[in-house]
């Protein structure tokens, strides 16, 4: 009985170490970065993120047809988010009616402002201010953008959209 117990202990043994050891595979575990792995089981701190190419200054010309006056030029500063690697933090800036500092976040080619309301002054009335967006690189060498801000705000009792097209060179 012993004989058989201790064949029986050595043919598990047997089996367990002829097992196939776990293949290691290097690369960008994150799923959220642009060259993500599926198959990779271990990081090699390679991943790329959507929002590096979007982060820095960029200046242009931004056209809105009402609450801006058209063509007004603008810089927009692009710097990292808080909460993911592909947030950001966006600031148009140099416009005659003050923009708020929005939250972002990119995604392949684009980056895009989610849905949020703000508080600014609109000729001199302090406003509840809708604002959405999204641009996309218009050049391989990713530093011209093109897209399109819509604002929206209740003025005097009146509803206004303002559909903001900009281009911006880095």
């Amino acid at each position: 009985m012993k004989n058989i117990f201790f064949l029986f202990v050595i043919g598990i043994f047997a089996l367990v170490s002829c097992e196939d050891p776990v293949e290691i595979v290097e690369g960008c575990t994150d799923e959220e970065a642009e060259n993500y792995n599926p198959n990779a089981n271990e990081s090699n701190n390679s991943c790329v993120y959507a929002r590096e190419a979007y982060l820095g200054d960029f200046s242009g010309i931004i056209t809105c047809g009402g609450l801006i006056p058209d063509p007004s030029p603008f810089t927009m500063s692009v710097t990292e988010g808080l909460t993911g690697n592909n947030d950001v933090i966006i600031e148009i800036k140099d416009t005659p009616t003050a923009f708020p500092i929005v939250n972002g976040f990119a995604r392949n080619d684009s980056l895009l402002i989610p849905s949020d309301t703000h508080q600014i002054e609109i000729y001199g009335i302090l406003s509840d201010v809708e604002i959405t967006g999204n641009s996309v690189f218009q050049d391989t060498e990713k530093t011209t953008i093109e897209g399109i801000l819509q604002i929206q705000t209740d003025f005097g009792g009146t509803p206004i959209t303002d559909n903001c097209i900009f281009t911006a060179n880095k």
